[in-house]
């Protein structure tokens, strides 16, 4: 599901994106690619088994999801009730401010709706948040983009398939953070995740 700010704050955002980075262009004529931005790609794995700086964590309840790393593949598989898991790592922002990213991975789905009982958007794939601008009177950044699984294919059965998405980082972002996300039924595999700076042709 993807949330954003009302129609007079994204125009705002947007034309801030845009005059900062002076990119303005459809995705299709840009070139992405330099260092990949992301922490630890490969899912290498340390002796407890996690694989900082990826943080896992889902609905709360009883644990319904496994999470298991093997030869830079990452497996999440639904194993009980709750509705949704993440895999998420929070990248710095500061250098980033006004730029124009690509986000990708590839993903294999074994993902059904069948059985599904709550009321989010079914699916599984990439995830973005980007937080920023704080609150003057609660305190705390707010909410300015979130995105999930909003490239296709993100249900069904498929091979190892390329997916990405471009986020625009606003001139006030404090904050971002990238990965995965599985609200269905079934299992997926990731793999191969990497975040490129874009410049326009």
């Amino acid at each position: 599901m993807k949330t954003t700010l009302p129609v007079a704050a994204l125009a705002a955002f947007l034309c801030t994106a845009c005059d900062e980075s002076g990119i303005d262009t459809p995705s299709g004529a840009l070139s992405c690619g330099g260092d990949n931005l992301l922490q630890n790609p490969a899912f290498d794995t340390n002796p407890a088994g996690a694989a900082p700086p990826w943080m896992s964590s889902q609905h709360a309840g009883e644990k319904s999801f496994e999470l298991r790393y093997k030869d830079g593949v990452a497996s999440i598989v639904k194993i009980a009730t709750q509705p949704w898991f993440q895999l998420v790592q929070s990248v710095p922002v500061g250098d980033l401010r006004g730029k124009r990213l690509r986000y990708s991975a590839e993903l294999k789905l074994d993902l059904t709706e069948e059985g599904v009982t709550h009321g989010f958007n079914v699916g599984g794939g990439l995830t973005v948040t980007l937080r920023g601008d704080p609150d003057p009177v609660m305190g705390g950044d707010r909410l300015l983009y979130s995105e999930q699984f909003e490239h296709e294919p993100h249900i069904g059965t498929t091979d190892w398939v390329s997916v990405s998405t471009d986020i625009d980082v606003p001139a006030n972002a404090s904050s971002l953070r990238l990965g995965f996300a599985q609200y269905a039924n079934g299992g997926m595999e990731i793999r191969q995740p990497a975040l490129y700076l874009c410049q326009a042709d």
